[in-house]
């Protein structure tokens, strides 16, 4: 089994949505404790698990190993009502700006997707040809894309409570972040189904390989990484990610309405950051859905190997492929993610047992 190495803790300066302005210093030992001192300081009702913990930057923190990677004395903010999350647009003053507030200050809240797709979808070729046009005048012929370190180009860097010294470094750990998100959801859903002793240790089991190989792969931050290997990265060596498509196609098949060859569906978050905050609505999808069909399928299997007479060992490398490799993975931008069900990607079932 693999574990976790935990320290004493570390201070934090957290503010709640509601007034970021508002911060108080908070040490904890670890995310729950984070939590329940957050509620305590802050007077909040409810029950603290129910808080959701962001970077400014709007990257959630959902588990130990990553807030572990937060720096001392980063600035935390805790979302307090996910249903009331509210968007402070005062500060917009174009549409771009509009489009990053609905981005940043939604970064880890369930409700962005909506509310962006809403955005982009009224009148959405006069706008994505704005947000694009912005994007590329902002770093005309590539002056700032090829730059790397904080000291280079410290505009890129700006709101951001990391220790990254490099823009790979802080895309490595963005792309750790969204697999670790992908454990941690897997795993609540998991928890919530009633199981029997002798299958809830075959999910056990199946989560703690889960964890030792992502150990082992480093969460898979080389996805999002353009000096990482080319069969690893996403991207090419600029740092250039295209959209893959639609789950059931085989590439993006985004065509401009105006038949301008500029607005395609692809973008560099290394180029400036206002293209590493727009990064953040373009989405890691599961071709195989994770919640309708891959833990399902997880928990079925755990579900027959128990009621077999003869030992039945469950596939957790298929498993582990699909929820968190490019096996089943697919980046697209977030027009062309689809939220409605991928019928016709379904589980294996001949692949469930070894």
């Amino acid at each position: 089994m693999c574990l976790g190495m935990n320290g004493p803790g570390k201070g934090f300066r957290v503010a709640l949505d509601s007034n970021l302005n508002h911060r108080k210093g908070i040490f904890a030992a670890d995310l729950m404790d984070l939590k329940t001192k957050t509620t305590q300081r802050f007077k909040l009702r409810g029950k603290p698990e129910k808080l959701k913990v962001l970077l400014e930057d709007g990257t959630e923190i959902d588990d130990e190993d990553y807030l572990e990677s937060v720096p001392a004395q980063s600035r935390i903010v805790v979302v307090t009502d996910v249903r009331e999350k509210t968007v402070p647009l005062h500060h917009a003053e174009n549409l771009f700006d509009h489009f990053l507030s609905l981005v940043r200050w939604n970064g880890g809240v369930d409700t962005v997707y909506q509310e962006v797709l809403q955005f982009m979808r009224e009148d959405f070729t006069n706008k994505y040809s704005q947000i694009s046009k912005r994007l590329k005048s902002r770093d005309k012929l590539g002056e700032k894309t090829k730059l790397s370190r904080r000291e280079e180009d410290p505009d890129w860097f700006q709101d951001l409570s990391t220790g990254a010294k490099t823009k790979e470094e802080f895309m490595f750990r963005n792309s750790q972040s969204r697999i670790r998100g992908y454990l941690s959801r897997a795993d609540s859903q998991l928890k919530e189904t009633k199981l029997t002793k002798k299958e809830g240790e075959m999910l056990t089991f199946v989560l703690d390989h889960f964890r030792c190989q992502l150990k082992k792969n480093g969460f898979h931050g080389q996805f999002f990484h353009r000096a990482s290997d080319s069969l690893d990265r996403i991207c090419d060596e600029d740092g250039l990610f295209k959209c893959e498509g639609r789950y059931a196609e085989s590439s993006c098949s985004y065509v401009s309405e105006c038949g301008d060859s500029s607005e395609v569906h692809e973008i560099n978050p290394y180029s400036s950051r206002e293209a590493r905050i727009l990064f953040s609505t373009w989405n890691l999808d599961h071709v195989i859905e994770r919640s309708r069909s891959i833990v399902p399928s997880i928990i079925e299997a755990a579900k027959l190997a128990a009621k077999s007479q003869k030992h039945r060992q469950i596939n957790v490398d298929y498993f582990y492929s699909l929820m968190f490799t490019r096996t089943n993975l697919r980046l697209v931008h977030i027009v062309c993610h689809d939220k409605q069900e991928h019928a016709t990607a379904k589980c294996d079932k001949k692949m469930y047992f070894k």
